[in-house]
Parts: C-alpha cells; sequence; structure tokens
C-alpha cells in the first residue's frame, strides 16, 4: 500500500511597519488593519505588526515586540518625548536593523508644498536603509518622484504614493497597471474638497465664509485654508500627476492657479440660472487650475461637496473617468493599505 505525504507550505507572509505621523490618516490605518485583520490573513497571506510610531507633537514609541493595535488605536500621546527622537539618518538605520528588522516606513505628516520636507529626507532615507517607502504626502512625489523611484530600484525597494493625490482611488495604479501600451496625452479634474464644498455651499445660498466653515465642519480644511481656497494644494496634486503620468519634473509655482476667495453669491447665482456651475478644474497638458462653468454635459457638473473626479485621455481609448465620492480618512488608509500589499509581494 503506498503511502502519500502532503506537504503544506506556510506562505503567510510579515510586513513589519512604522508609521511616522499619527494623525487622522495614521490612525485610519490602525483601525483598518485592525478591522481587516482576518480579511488580510486569509486572503491576501499577509499579517501585519507595527514596530513604532513616530510623531512630532505627541511623542514617539518603539517596540521590539510588535504594539497592541487595539490599544494603539485610542492613544494619543506617546511616552518618549519628540525632544529625544534620534536623526532621521540615525532612526533610520536603527529600523532596518534588528529586533526591529522594519519592511514599510508609512510616512502620512502634513505637506511642505515649496520643498517635500521633511517628508522627502525620510522617504530617502528609508530607502537608503532597505526599507520600502509608503507615502499619503503630495510634496515628495512633486519633489522626489525621479530621485526616490530611482533610489528604490538601485536598493531593490518600493517608493509608493498611492494616496497623495486621490485618497484611495487608485489613479496611478491605473495609468501603471491598466494603461500599458497607451499614451496618456492629459488629464481634467476636480481634486480639491475644500473649493468644491465651497462651491457647493454658494449653490445652496450660503456665503463665502458659511461654506467655508461647512469644510471646516466636515473636517477637510487645513488650519490655513489658503492652500485649498487660491488653489496651491490642486496645483500640487497637478504636479504630482504630471511628474508621474508625463515623466517630466512639474514644480507647482509652475503652474497657474486661481483663487475662488473673490467668488460671489451673485456669480454663483447667475451662472446657475444659466445651466451652469462652477468648478475648480485641474488641468495637465496644458497645465493649470483654473474657475471654470461647467456645461451639465462635462462628467464634473455632478461632483458635488467632498467628491473628486479625474478624466484620463489617452491616445488608444475615449476619456477615462474615476469618480471619488465623498472620500473619507478610510480611503486614504486604504490607499496606504494597497501600497503597503504592493510592497510585501516584491
Amino acid at each position: 500500500k503506498a503511502t502519500v505525504s502532503v506537504l503544506y507550505w506556510n506562505k503567510m507572509r510579515e510586513c513589519r511597519v512604522v508609521l511616522y505621523g499619527y494623525g487622522s490618516v495614521g490612525k485610519a490605518f490602525v483601525d483598518m488593519l485592525v478591522e481587516k485583520e482576518e480579511f488580510l490573513r486569509g486572503e491576501e497571506d499577509v499579517e501585519f505588526k507595527v514596530f513604532g510610531v513616530v510623531t512630532k507633537r505627541h511623542g514617539w514609541v518603539l517596540s521590539e515586540t510588535p504594539l497592541d493595535l487595539v490599544q494603539l488605536r485610542t492613544t494619543e500621546e506617546f511616552e518618549r518625548s519628540s525632544t529625544d527622537l534620534p536623526p532621521v539618518a540615525d532612526l533610520m538605520k536603527q529600523l532596518s536593523q534588528s529586533p526591529y528588522c522594519v519592511d514599510v516606513v508609512i510616512e502620512a505628516i502634513p505637506t511642505n508644498y515649496e520643498t517635500g520636507e521633511p517628508a522627502l529626507s525620510i522617504l530617502r532615507s528609508a530607502l537608503q536603509n532597505g526599507m520600502h517607502s509608503v507615502t499619503a504626502n503630495k510634496g515628495p512625489v512633486v519633489h522626489g518622484y525621479s530621485e526616490l523611484t530611482e533610489l528604490g530600484r538601485t536598493t531593490g525597494k518600493k517608493f509608493l504614493f498611492e494616496s497623495s493625490v486621490m485618497d484611495g482611488v487608485p489613479i496611478f495604479n491605473l495609468a501603471k497597471n491598466c494603461l500599458r501600451g497607451a499614451s496618456i496625452k492629459g488629464f481634467k479634474g476636480i481634486l480639491n474638497s475644500t473649493t468644491n464644498v465651497v462651491l457647493s455651499g454658494m449653490e445652496k445660498g450660503l456665503t463665502f465664509e458659511q461654506s467655508l466653515q461647512e469644510a471646516r465642519d466636515i473636517g477637510i480644511v487645513e488650519e490655513d485654508a489658503s492652500g485649498d481656497i487660491d488653489g496651491w494644494d490642486a496645483a500640487v496634486k497637478v504636479a504630482a500627476l504630471s511628474t508621474v503620468l508625463f515623466r517630466t519634473p512639474v514644480s507647482p509655482s509652475d503652474v497657474p492657479k486661481e483663487s475662488i476667495k473673490h467668488l460671489t453669491p451673485e456669480q454663483v447665482n447667475r451662472v446657475a440660472s444659466e445651466g451652469r456651475r462652477f468648478k475648480v478644474i485641474c488641468s495637465g497638458l496644458p497645465l493649470k487650475v483654473a474657475l471654470e462653468e461647467v456645461p451639465p454635459s462635462s462628467p464634473f457638473y455632478n461632483i458635488s461637496g467632498a467628491s473628486a473626479a479625474v478624466e484620463i485621455y489617452t491616445d488608444v481609448l475615449g476619456p477615462i473617468t474615476v469618480v471619488s465620492t465623498n472620500p473619507t480618512n478610510s480611503d486614504t488608509a486604504y490607499g496606504v493599505l494597497s501600497d503597503c500589499l504592493e510592497a510585501v509581494r516584491c
């Protein structure tokens, strides 16, 4: 009687991460790890373990054993003072070695439109020390895409940034993985939620300030709202998309931009009476951020509130429109999670 032995190969992979920045996106990411733990283990064969959290204002923690994610969800302050934080290069070297052996550094700190720092240095140092770099930050994409991508090739690691422009909507993965053989000729979109909420509010009869307060109440406005209102946030997103999709470095300062702060309810009502709507449209080739009067035939006419959309033009397909409906921090966290899953597969 023949005996057949069956060997089962345990293919469960471990993804060791450190969070650099623990604001709304970082917390939403930890929430998602807890809520999807069983799914990730069963369907993706990946077990996530968080070995550290680093913040500027609320301290930091590194642990030789994985942090308790359920406890981490409710943690607001960490035991070690930010004044004791080692220099970035020293910290990254430490993270890459035993007992931490971190696989992915996730960077989710506020965006620096002008230089991309300090996020750029954090991501660069992570790659230099043999760790994947994942960011939800537009600045490093604009100011360091070519450098970080090439550094990743050299070190055999990934620089990933799906959440940097359109929350968790896979706009970069769409272009990279689903449009092979196609030449991207341009794009248009609504990419700033704050201005879209303001314009939607003014259509309902609110003043500019009342509409801006509505956006603040939703929680999508930075402490200084001028970056949204004056078009800088949108210009950074145009620059990031253009830099990646067209393989041509673009500075936000090179993108013409238009503010909506002088828009009046009377102007909004006039345009509405003529069957059109004001929208802040981000364009690639030619590059610009402009307040435009959009007709009902436009794919952007019905994009209201905090929703966003982008339409991509290629040489072989008709326009491809992707819409994100009222995204939350969970959408952004999903983009980070998706990047981490891509990193551990390489």
